[in-house]
């Protein structure tokens, strides 16, 4: 009982090893080829070993969201959108030479054997740029993926909110556009003022829509709107008190800077002073341009 029970484990396994698949890949089959034409537009790179490695040439397609793979005369891949355009074969006949592929066949002179590679959509673009930046409007742009452009349909562009000086930007879903294969660049209206928005494009192709490239970008501050006129309580020689009754604001410290570096950067803004809530406890006022520190910021003269 002991022998027959281990002589039926032995067959098992080695009849398992004569059934391998790769269980992350599914073959469709062999098809006819055509050297000056192939039926699988993208010829990888790779240097296959003599013979063909399957899961090598499925995972360079795989890198290249290419959704289908194909190897011919045993050592030449190729990667694709679409397969089948000259119909079927049977003369997929040269071996693997790899000892667990030698039950394989890696397509023959004038065929190839398909592997579906499970990616559904186009390869990820590699670089984003901001182009312009406005108030209302970002202009963005990317360069194509040089080994798909004649099989882009067209790009995603989205637009989501991430940090915002208008508390109102938060209730705001997110844009998306869509733009055709010849777009590099896309202007972005309709946005917020002062507002960081994350911008993502993806390639899209006939099956699916790729994974996204993103970038963190900010619109510029708009011009402020004319404040309502201060309560002035008095005036003195060069002093007047007055009463803001301006609205709160969203604050990021960490978008704001000192006014030596505002002005090394050029930038229209900065932090004028930062002041402890106890502050006003002692003080019923405060002066604008007195050049004191307060909090290690100096008040600058404007």
């Amino acid at each position: 009982m002991g022998q027959g029970l281990f002589l039926i484990i032995v067959i098992i396994i080695f009849g398992a090893k004569g059934e391998k698949e790769f269980t992350s890949y599914k073959s469709l089959g062999c098809y006819k080829d055509n050297l000056n034409s192939p039926d699988l537009e993208y010829r990888s790179s790779l240097s296959l070993r003599k013979g063909g490695i399957i899961e090598e040439c499925i995972q360079d397609c795989v890198e290249h969201y290419y959704p289908f793979a194909g190897i011919q005369r045993g050592k030449v891949c190729y990667c694709g959108l679409h397969y089948g355009k000259y119909g079927s074969s049977h003369e997929c006949s040269i071996p693997c030479a790899e000892k667990d592929e030698t039950h394989y066949y890696c397509g023959g002179l004038s065929s190839s054997v398909i592997y579906s590679t499970g990616i559904k959509a186009s390869r990820v673009l590699t670089d984003l740029y901001l182009n312009k930046s406005k108030t209302n409007q970002l202009i963005v742009s990317w360069d194509p993926p040089e080994d798909l452009s004649n099989a882009i349909k067209g790009y995603v562009i989205r637009a989501k909110v991430k940090k915002s000086f208008d508390s109102t930007a938060y209730a705001l879903g997110p844009m998306e556009l869509s733009l055709s294969d010849t777009a590099s660049s896309a202007t972005i209206l309709g946005l917020l003022p002062g507002t960081q928005y994350n911008i993502s494009v993806a390639v899209q192709n006939s099956r699916d829509t790729g994974p996204s490239i993103s970038g963190l970008f900010w619109t510029e501050i708009a011009k402020p709107e004319i404040p309502s006129t201060p309560i002035l309580v008095s005036s003195e020689d060069d002093k007047k008190k007055v009463i803001d009754e301006s609205e709160k604001v969203p604050v990021y410290p960490d978008s704001f800077s000192d006014w030596y570096t505002a002005s090394a950067e050029n930038l229209r803004y900065w932090i004028a002073a930062e002041l402890e809530p106890n502050y006003f406890d002692e003080k019923d006022e405060f002066l604008i341009g007195d050049q004191k520190y307060y909090e290690n910021i100096t008040i600058m003269d404007l």
